[in-house]
């Protein structure tokens, strides 16, 4: 299930990057008034957006999948903890009793899990937007040429092109 996730993370971004990519080979097909060109960039982008809505729709119902097998395996995993250890005894013998020990597992183990999966797989597809767009824009921009005192460092715009020292 977590595989599941990552994956429709990672597509949703991959699609976002075919999109942005798509803007371009469309608008110049638009600006050149190539007909041919535009009528294919029309059909890649039905395609585009059908793939995107697809995984748009599958992506919110996975984290809840995750989220009841996680839940089952965490509540079983604390309940046994707690009657193993007879903590439930050690309270009512030193008088701090709790309500409703079970249902206070429960919800924390509701809100740990909800709220992890939620951070992690949000942090996971920022970052691989962020990285993915910051790569299309250095593409864009071309080589930087960063000056430190005497020496200049050019990091070129494509890679397998090291960066390289000058003075």
């Amino acid at each position: 299930m977590l595989v599941l996730m990552v994956s429709l993370n990672l597509g949703l971004v991959f699609v976002s990057v075919l999109i942005n990519q798509w803007n371009n080979l469309f608008f110049n097909a638009i600006e050149q008034h190539d007909l041919v060109e535009f009528a294919h960039q029309l059909l890649r982008f039905f395609l585009l957006a059908g793939a995107f809505i697809v995984v748009a729709v599958i992506k919110p119902t996975s984290p809840s999948w995750l989220e009841v097998r996680w839940r089952r395996w965490l509540t079983g995993y604390m309940i046994h903890r707690w009657f193993d250890g007879q903590t439930y005894h050690r309270m009512q013998m030193q008088g701090t009793e709790t309500d409703n020990p079970d249902q206070r597992i429960a919800e924390d183990l509701r809100l740990f899990v909800g709220t992890t999966l939620t951070l992690s797989m949000g942090f996971l597809s920022s970052l691989v937007t962020l990285c993915s767009f910051i790569t299309i824009l250095w593409q864009l921009s071309g080589t930087i040429d960063v000056a430190v005192r005497n020496w200049t460092l050019r990091i070129p715009a494509t890679w397998p092109g090291p960066p390289s020292f000058t003075r």
